[in-house]
């Protein structure tokens, strides 16, 4: 996998970019490459599908610390009228440059085991092979495993609560807000034990709580890794009027007060965020209501 002629950083500095592909609500990275507009990547991913007629891949390039180059979206229901259910194809990127594109490659496979449900697939995102960038077929693949590569880049201050990473960015042309929760790392531990941990997310105001979500529960961590995207049916200008509430709680339930299983809490102010380019970062966890 690669991409070639991605923008420039600022258009003078090349992007040290990286990929995040997304499943439903299971995100996985890969590494990142230094400085440059043609990164090679050849990192290859592994997701469960359960409906290919009704779910799609979905991929954001990231300059490194900095914001988004390009999306890219594929339903994967195309998969299933490719020869071989494999697609090895240049992609081209929305909200990128002219030229910027992805080579990867896709393929979809029954899995037969006494541990999953029948009706499950597995998607492989692969390294390619090189094909010309206008080569409209598809080749086959081998299923290779490897996990998503985890940033490391760190927040100016460490807040003594701990940190949350999150990717936050709208896609314009489908109207969506997207919001992935990647990970947290040194979380104040409310007491001696190691806290189940979850992250909650919601759109404020919303006085009937529609526009709540969370992650799944984390066991017995102070540095959870979730790897999970949310989603928002809501065009930008809507968007632009909502604040960003993000909880870190503790799955194991306090009947003394529920304010005791709160971890920390960041607000995002989304009206003064670049949605369009897109936020990565770390953000430091507050006790009290804070903007950042």
């Amino acid at each position: 996998e690669q991409a070639s002629a991605l923008p420039m950083r600022r258009e003078i500095k090349p992007p040290s970019p990286y990929v995040e592909l997304s499943v439903r609500n299971v995100s996985l990275k890969s590494k990142v490459c230094a400085e440059t507009v043609s990164p090679v990547w050849d990192d290859t991913f592994s997701f469960l599908v359960k409906n290919p007629h009704e779910e799609t891949l979905e991929m954001i390039v990231i300059d490194n610390g900095h914001g988004i180059l390009g999306t890219m979206s594929v339903p994967l229901r195309d998969l299933l009228n490719a020869e071989g259910l494999t697609m090895d194809h240049w992609f081209r990127l929305k909200q990128s440059g002219t030229d910027s594109q992805v080579l990867m490659r896709l393929q979809l496979r029954i899995l037969s085991s006494q541990h999953l449900v029948p009706e499950e697939d597995a998607l492989n995102v692969a390294s390619a092979t090189l094909p010309s960038k206008s080569h409209p077929n598809y080749a086959d693949q081998d299923l290779r495993h490897r996990t998503g590569y985890t940033d490391g880049a760190a927040g100016t201050q460490e807040s003594p609560l701990g940190q949350i990473h999150l990717t936050i960015y709208v896609l314009e042309d489908e109207k969506k807000l997207v919001v992935v929760v990647h990970a947290c790392r040194k979380l104040k531990l409310p007491s001696k034990e190691v806290p189940d941990t979850y992250v909650s997310l919601i759109l404020q105001p919303d006085k009937y709580r529609a526009t709540k979500k969370k992650t799944a529960v984390k066991k017995k961590s102070a540095n959870p890794e979730f790897q999970e995207k949310f989603e928002w049916d809501m065009p930008l200008e809507e968007v632009k009027k909502r604040q960003l509430e993000i909880s870190i709680k503790n799955g194991i339930s306090s009947f003394m007060s529920r304010d005791r299983d709160v971890i920390g809490k960041v607000y995002i102010d989304l009206s003064q965020a670049d949605l369009l380019n897109g936020l990565n970062q770390w953000f430091e966890l507050k006790e009290e209501k804070g903007n950042i």
